[in-house]
């Protein structure tokens, strides 16, 4: 009886040892696999304690910069960028002049002269409805643009949302630049007739682009206007057109070819 009391605690204490060896096994396995650096940037029996792994976290090359990008304009004052997020710029290179009793920056008066000559060529007829504004008319109009949205229904917040997508704010409208023209009323409906049929095909070539095209809205933040050209030079149109850009994407082309 006590032969078997005792080979029994015996076989007990045997399954007792290989249970922990077992256990032990399996867990240097697992640790081996979950800590090990398979990047291969350590040596082949190297594991990743702890420390390591905070100081790969923290290390200044996985960090990501939250300083903000500062924008700055490109040399050329034709390519001047105002939008909602860019704000004219003091002192930008605009020699304005008065004619057909309007401003603009002389170097789109002429062009815009040469312009109208060569669509009256063609039975073309153009008038120019707007062109620059000062910022205090400017502010005269966005207001008036959120009193109207107020008349509708909206919310402040709504009618400023609204008004911000068809009148920039004052310093913020290209038409603070004098290089910008609104054509034939400003209507929606000029996308049907011959003149902007026309200047869709001619405009370029006076250094005149579509400032505000249709496909391009998430990227101006404006809402299509077929009436808004904007003189930036001959040679910039012809590339704009050709590559298919909006003004916004343009600059952003231009500044990584410098």
């Amino acid at each position: 009886m006590r032969s078997n009391r005792s080979q029994d605690k015996k076989n007990l204490f045997i399954t007792v040892i290989i249970i922990v060896l077992f256990v032990a096994m399996a867990t240097g396995i697992f640790l081996f696999f979950t800590l090990y650096d398979w990047s291969g940037s350590g040596s082949a029996d190297q594991l990743l304690s702890p420390t390591t792994v905070s100081q790969k976290e923290s290390s200044p090359s996985s960090m990501t910069s939250t300083a903000p990008v500062v924008f700055e304009q490109l040399d050329d004052p034709l390519l001047v960028l105002v939008n909602a997020e860019h704000k004219m710029p003091e002192g930008t290179d605009s020699k304005l002049v008065e004619q057909f009793g309007i401003m603009l920056d002389e170097r789109a008066m002429n062009a815009y002269g040469r312009m109208y000559a060569a669509a009256a060529a063609d039975h073309i007829t153009l008038w120019i409805s707007s062109a620059y504004r000062d910022a205090a008319f400017q502010g005269r109009l966005y207001q008036q643009e959120i009193d109207d949205n107020l008349k509708k229904g909206m919310t402040e917040n709504q009618a400023v949302e609204a008004a911000g997508r068809a009148v920039q704010q004052p310093g913020h409208s290209e038409h603070n630049t004098g290089l910008v023209i609104d054509f034939n009323g400003a209507l929606d409906s000029f996308k049907n007739t011959n003149e902007y049929a026309w200047l869709m095909q001619n405009a370029a070539d006076y250094g005149f682009i579509l400032r505000y095209p249709e496909d391009k809205q998430d990227i101006t933040g404006i809402m299509y206007e077929p009436w808004h050209f904007r003189y930036v030079g001959t040679e910039h149109a012809k590339n704009i057109k050709r590559l298919n850009m909006c003004l916004e994407e343009y600059v952003e082309y231009m500044r990584i070819r410098q």
